[in-house]
């Protein structure tokens, strides 16, 4: 975007270094109010570049969903008690996808791909998309269990009080069920962005597996300790398809890349992409630097005036729920 906004060289790297930094720094503070209540005052932050469309699914279930009535707290019967195992669960759920998927590609495409038939195929590749999952979730047991106590004995003696922002595949722990609901929620709402991008004459953005598995499976996550089972499904449904339209969006700001139809799935990527890019297109460079200026005010303001509270909501986490039980 900075390229197609005629910077070059140094410039090109300091400005767009500055810009990503500051957001990691800045993103996590915006929306601690609700990371506090996924992970019941866990002490991390969101720390992804998915973060605006976290927060916005949080905010969505919260208005439209019943946190008491949520997936996490949701009993399994014994009868299916094999699907309390999230990689089973994963696995399965995989196995239908690639499945129908396959069903409406045909055989003769598949067979360009795989000389496996269509039941083996997909199969076996739902079982690898699981077993892959089982990886990412034994990383964040390492994560949680070591890595983040080693930051905050190192964080307590040069930033005092301050907590680590980590990748969103850490949060799937909180409610593994609702990362399964909303994948597949924010794959469907993927899927019918893509038809309305179709009717308007956009761009087509088809539903990628790792955007909408990740981005999608942790906007079920938030929203369902927001706003319970109804929340988690509306809310990453409106996810999958912000998840089309803003890709779509972003192109033209993206010069030769978007000429080349490639452009950023991750909502934060998109959403300053559409900002810096408008941004150039009516106001020139000058209103660029103009937004550095004040990503650098927003992040000397706490240091200048103690007073200025960045984090939003700094409640504890009962407090927050009590505080949402009266709204």
């Amino acid at each position: 975007v900075l390229q197609a906004a005629e910077f070059h060289g140094w410039m090109l790297i300091l400005i767009g270094g500055f810009l990503l930094g500051s957001w990691s720094a800045i993103s996590p503070a915006i929306g601690q109010r609700y990371t506090k209540q996924v992970t019941e005052d866990g002490g991390i932050a969101m720390g992804h570049f998915g973060s605006l469309g976290y927060y916005l699914s949080a905010w969505i279930a919260s208005r439209t969903g019943n946190p008491a009535n949520s997936f996490a707290d949701t009993e399994i019967s014994e009868k299916w008690g094999f699907l309390r195992d999230t990689t089973v669960t994963t696995g399965i759920v995989m196995f239908v996808i690639y499945f129908v998927c396959s069903a409406v590609a045909g055989s003769a495409y598949l067979s360009t791909i795989t000389d496996q038939n269509m039941l083996i195929f997909s199969v076996l590749t739902g079982l690898q998309f699981a077993v892959g999952v089982a990886i990412v979730y034994n990383g964040v047991r390492l994560i949680l269990g070591d890595l983040v106590p080693a930051f905050q004995g190192i964080s307590q003696k040069l930033i005092p009080d301050s907590i680590p922002a980590v990748d969103c595949a850490v949060f799937f722990t909180f409610s593994p069920t609702a990362v399964v609901v909303g994948f597949i929620s924010s794959f469907v709402g993927g899927l019918v962005g893509m038809l309305l991008l179709g009717g308007l004459g956009m761009a087509l953005i088809i539903p990628g597996m790792v955007p909408h598995f990740f981005c999608g499976g942790t906007s079920g996550v938030f929203a369902d300790k927001l706003g319970g089972k109804r929340g988690c499904i509306i809310a990453s449904f409106i996810g999958g398809i912000f998840l089309a339209f803003l890709p779509a969006m972003l192109l033209p700001a993206l010069g030769n890349l978007g000429f080349e139809n490639s452009t950023f799935a991750d909502f934060d990527f998109a959403v300053w992409g559409i900002i810096i890019g408008n941004a150039f297109t009516q106001f020139g460079q000058v209103t660029i630097y103009l937004i550095c200026l004040v990503l650098l005010v927003a992040l000397l303001a706490p240091f200048c005036f103690r007073h200025v509270r960045v984090v939003g909501d700094t409640l504890s986490y009962e407090e927050l729920t009590a505080k949402q039980k009266n709204e």
